[in-house]
């Protein structure tokens, strides 16, 4: 009986430990998968480890497996799982906060990069700009770009992972790690074990017939190939391929590099490709863009002389067709982490970047210029970035294209979207003045005014018209100008400024500039004209005499010759008399009205001061000629 009796504590004991036995073999399981960067197969196994025995070590590496594999979504919930547990790393805060941006909740996760930031202080550079980045991410989603199209390039998408097109002639070419044969595809040989799908591959899509095909095997390799970029002919193919680690290295997964390849299409047949940048040890080298004049490459690279994780290089073709030793393309393009997938377009450069304020993990940003000599970059905000991925934009022309982002509502991880730029109006930028007498409303025409571009010192001179007037519609965007009244002693009467930097509708500046009337100034009457042969002060002509008795009324010291003139029409005995009369009209009614006669004096000039070339024997217009009839005032005293 006591023998039975053992035999069942024994039994019950080993059944006791028999499940526990199970769990470490499947935590073994999961981890040598972990380990092999299979974290596809590693989620499965750790979430069903998770929910049976909740683990603070099984957290951490299945949160670090939806990591690595760019799911938000899950990272966040195991992410807040980890801290609910005792002695958590302090980094849980960041990556949680960096899950949490990436879906869009950006105060909450501000607060958690605050949490980091509060117990590791020494990562405070890198955290403050993830700070920024939430409070520009609620502004620039609040307030998309009205202007840009976005829209899912539903002929190429498929369930798997779709991105980066590049222009291949009148096709395009793009990466996908969709299943090229479903028949073949087993998790030992066709399946990444990263993503759970087919290892990556490049296809064309025919724009013709819609149809999309593989790219054949000497570019197509059985492992990963992608993210690629074409001469300008199309018969020179630049792409990555990563590269598994052989000798002493072969199967650690830790060496796998990428590398840049390209291969030459002769006669319809493309070469065997060969290797270009990436050395399959030390460094990895991928996203080639050649500029459109082929003699620069573009790529990103964690070679030796980065600035940060993965950097944008250059590399220039030399003379025998070898290309140039890379040079990092500098601090205006690259950051402490990561810039990849650049993309070149007339002298910019476009690329994705995490080291910058955005809106959640890689954004797309354009700086102009070429090789290392850079403008700031700057985000192109939304609706081209989203709070997730986006990267790989593509022109088509000046204001179409593709770009790629496994942003929410997509249809696979990845997904290939066109947009559409609306062209911007073309900004007006003019300037309207008048010149008046200062402390009145009396116009003063003939006045000089120069106007000078800062930025080119280019100037340019205006005359004010009969009515006080000046036009300038030529004025140029982000330009500062400077404005100088001058008087009749040609120095500066009046100065301002105006300036079309930052302004993104057109405008029409209007300025009223005041001079200053002195003894010996000359100002013409607007509009004193008189009939052929008359010298009676006209209807329309009064308006005119009004300001100038207003003037003389404000200023009653002031004392001024009228000077009357006339056409070179008749002869120029009677012109002079016929002037002289029109000025003694325009006293009379001056005085008439209440002004002092030993205030004015009247002089006709006759024919002798023409305005205009229309002298004696030569044809002109009524409308030239009555130019030439005209009254002007001259200060003789002003004190």
């Amino acid at each position: 009986m006591k023998y039975l009796k053992k035999i069942l504590i024994i039994c019950t004991l080993c059944l006791g430990i028999l499940p526990l036995a199970v769990q470490s073999t499947s935590i073994k399981r999961a981890d040598r998968l972990y380990q092999k960067y299979d974290y596809n197969f590693a989620i499965q196994i750790y979430e069903k480890l998770l929910k049976k025995r909740p683990n603070l070590a099984i957290a951490e590496k299945l949160a670090n497996c939806y990591r690595y594999t760019n799911d938000a979504k899950n990272a966040e919930r195991v992410y807040a799982m980890i801290l609910g547990f005792q002695n958590f790393k302090p980094s849980a805060y960041k990556y949680y906060a960096d899950a949490l941006k990436q879906n869009g909740k950006h105060q909450q996760a501000k607060e958690n990069y605050e949490k980091f930031l509060s117990i590791v202080p020494q990562d405070a550079s890198i955290i403050k700009n993830k700070i920024a980045s939430c409070d520009s991410a609620i502004k620039w989603l609040h307030y998309p770009n009205r202007q840009v199209e976005i829209k899912p390039f539903m002929l190429a998408n498929s369930e798997f992972a779709d991105f980066s097109m590049s222009i291949y002639k009148q096709n395009f070419v793009f990466s996908s790690d969709r299943k090229i044969d479903a028949s073949k595809a087993n998790k030992y040989q066709n399946i990444y074990g990263w993503t759970g799908n087919a290892y990556l591959k490049l296809y064309e899509y025919q724009v013709d017939n819609q149809n999309i095909i593989p790219f054949p095997v000497q570019i197509n390799t059985d492992y990963h190939n992608g993210t690629s970029s074409f001469s300008a002919k199309g018969d020179t193919i630049y792409f990555t391929r990563t590269e598994k680690p052989k000798g002493r290295n072969k199967g650690s997964f830790k060496f796998i590099r990428n590398a840049i390849y390209f291969a030459v299409k002769q006669n319809g047949v493309w070469s065997k490709a060969t290797r270009l940048f990436g050395d399959g040890i030390n460094y990895s080298a991928q996203h080639p863009a050649l500029s459109v004049d082929g003699q620069l490459l573009y790529f990103a690279s964690n070679m030796k002389g980065t600035v940060g994780g993965m950097d944008i290089f250059v590399s220039r073709k030399n003379a025998d067709h070898t290309w140039s030793e890379p040079i990092n393309c500098g601090t205006s393009i690259n950051t402490l982490d990561d810039e990849v997938f650049p993309v070149v377009k007339n002298n910019q450069l476009y690329f994705s970047s995490n080291g910058r304020i955005g809106l959640g993990g890689l954004d797309i940003f354009k700086a102009d210029g070429s090789i290392n000599n850079f403008t700031d970059a700057i985000n192109l905000q939304a609706p081209i970035n989203s709070t997730n991925d986006d990267f790989g934009m593509v022109f088509t022309d000046d204001f179409t294209g593709y770009l790629s982002s496994n942003r929410l509502g997509g249809k696979g991880l990845d997904d290939i979207y066109s947009f559409n730029i609306t062209p911007p109006k073309e900004l007006i930028f003019a300037l309207k003045g008048i010149v008046v007498q200062k402390g009145t409303t009396f116009t003063i025409g003939g006045a000089k005014i120069l106007i000078t571009n800062l930025s080119t010192n280019e100037v340019v001179e205006l005359v004010t018209d009969n009515l006080g007037k000046f036009v300038l519609d030529t004025l140029q965007k982000e330009t500062d100008y400077k404005i100088a009244l001058y008087n009749s002693r040609n120095s500066v009467e009046q100065e301002l400024t105006i300036s079309t930097k930052g302004l993104k509708e057109s405008k029409t500046f209007e300025v009223k500039l005041e001079l200053e009337i002195k003894e010996n100034d000359i100002v013409r009457l607007n509009n004193i004209y008189f009939n052929f042969d008359k010298w009676d002060i006209r209807y329309d002509a009064s308006k005119e005499l009004n300001k100038v008795f207003e003037y003389l009324k404000n200023a009653p010291l002031v004392h001024i010759e009228l000077r009357a003139h006339t056409d070179a029409r008749g002869s120029m005995v009677y012109n002079q008399y016929l002037s002289q009369q029109r000025a003694e009209s325009a006293m009379k009614y001056l005085i008439q009205k209440g002004i002092e006669q030993y205030r004015l004096k009247a002089i006709g000039f006759g024919e002798t001061m023409l305005e205009n070339h229309c002298k004696d024997g030569v044809k002109c217009s009524e409308k030239d000629h009555a130019l030439n009839r005209r009254v002007e005032f001259k200060v003789i005293k002003d004190k």
